[in-house]
């Protein structure tokens, strides 16, 4: 047998349970002992057991869920979680309809917990609406007793499905996870008592953990990796272009010098000679923002589809975007502009 614990950012500790268990009254009796015994640590504030924690993919789907006496089940499949009475409090779910599970000395019930989503699912507008409610699965007959606000369960990847929280743990099915939320005085010291009542309750399983924010942020590691190589790739680029612009700036000075000097002979002001300079890179900046935005919209919007909450993109990031261009594109010229444009105009004509 194989078991895991794993530790949160909410200070919460995570485990799963033995998949080969039975149904052997040793088990149910076990898990109660180190129940009782961790709950007696300075540090554990709660301790649940699940068939699945947040930051974890549910892989059990119901499809045959029927409302009531009706012979079609409903439309929509349901995400299926195995719970007790203490997982809302050790992962601050709140309850916006109706109680929370009751403890059981046999964790089987069967009042159920169900998302705002599920309760919408089954045709309740009001989530206090679908309090007292029933639904069948097989032969089996289900109370809903509460409805809790949806949350992820997974990455933003993905959207909130409706989901039933049932009493019912199967140990050879169900069980999964060991959920513990800690204090922040001393989560080592926690940790190594949690460790040593495991390993004297489950000697031949080995303690491992992970962190629920760890769990979390792997999620997200794609997207971070993108980020950075996104990032990187900018930052070169710009460096690249605003090298580019300065050596076409130097270019174009050398180029047109008796053009300067003799404007300047002629009476033309420093910030007219500049305006001409910068004429001709405005326009060339122009032409690229005109090409990059159908193109970056494009590539944005194809990104943001790989999320199911998302931003929308609004013109004013492109009209900003553009004038950031334009300032550091002028930034990057200006300084050799005026340089030209305050030469002496008679060393201008000399030039040649």
């Amino acid at each position: 047998m194989k078991e895991k614990l794993g530790f949160s950012g909410e200070k919460t500790l995570f485990s799963y349970t033995p998949m080969t268990m039975t149904n052997s009254p040793e088990i149910p009796a076990k898990l109660l002992a180190f129940k009782n015994e961790v709950l007696t640590l300075s540090g554990v504030n709660s301790f649940s057991v699940s068939s699945s924690v947040p930051g974890k993919e549910i892989r059990r789907i119901l499809d045959n869920v029927l409302p009531g006496n009706s012979a079609e089940p409903f439309a929509s499949p349901f995400n299926e979680i195995s719970i007790d009475d203490y997982f809302l409090k050790t992962y601050d779910i709140p309850l916006i309809a109706g109680k929370n599970l009751e403890e059981r000395a046999n964790w089987t019930s069967d009042e159920v917990i169900i998302n705002r989503c599920a309760s919408e699912s089954m045709g309740f507008k009001n989530p206090q609406d679908a309090v007292g409610s029933v639904f069948r699965i097989g032969q089996n007959t289900f109370k809903v007793k509460g409805v809790v606000e949806n949350y992820h369960h997974v990455s933003l990847h993905y959207p909130v499905k409706p989901s039933i929280c049932f009493q019912n743990l199967q140990w050879e099915l169900s069980v999964g996870y060991y959920s513990f939320r800690l204090s922040s005085s001393d989560l080592p010291g926690t940790m190594k008592k949690i460790e040593k009542i495991w390993k004297r309750l489950y000697p031949k399983d080995e303690f491992i953990y992970f962190f629920s924010d760890k769990e979390f942020e792997s999620q997200y590691r794609n997207d971070l990796n993108f980020k950075n190589i996104l990032t990187s790739s900018a930052l070169l680029a710009l460096a690249i272009s605003c090298m580019g612009l300065l050596s076409l700036a130097i270019f174009t000075t050398k180029r047109r010098i008796k053009e300067i000097g003799i404007r300047k002979a002629h009476g033309a002001t420093v910030s007219e000679v500049i305006a001409m300079l910068n004429k001709d890179l405005v326009r060339w900046v122009a032409i690229a923002f005109i090409i990059a935005v159908p193109v970056a919209w494009y590539a944005m919007n194809r990104w943001l589809e790989s999320f199911a909450y998302k931003t929308s993109l609004s013109w004013w990031i492109f009209a900003f975007s553009g004038l950031l261009a334009l300032g550091i594109a002028l930034l990057t010229v200006s300084w050799q502009s005026w340089r030209a444009a305050t030469r002496n105009p008679v060393e201008a004509l000399r030039y040649e």
